[in-house]
């Protein structure tokens, strides 16, 4: 189970003032999405710039039968980010 980071970390999108990864220490960046559907939204771009900058692994945590737009599929077939199916169907 993973316990909220509660550590800011800046906007690199300038979308938000910060963002507040559920996952956050010294090799991990990781964030929940519980979704259908997810795209490569300015949240989830602040995060790999935050994970690549700091040479984290950076862990998307969603559903086995989640759906990614093109732009996140091609993050996650790169390996820059870390797709882990762990939220059930």
């Amino acid at each position: 189970m993973l316990r909220p980071a509660m550590d800011r970390i800046p906007s690199a999108s300038g979308r938000a003032a910060y963002r507040i990864p559920d996952e956050l220490n010294s090799s991990v960046l990781g964030e929940v999405k519980n979704v259908g559907r997810l795209s490569y939204t300015s949240q989830l771009r602040d995060f790999t710039a935050y994970a690549q900058a700091h040479s984290l692994t950076f862990n998307l945590y969603v559903r086995g039968s989640t759906t990614f737009s093109k732009p996140l599929q091609n993050m996650i077939d790169s390996g820059v980010i870390t797709r882990v199916p762990n939220l059930g169907p």
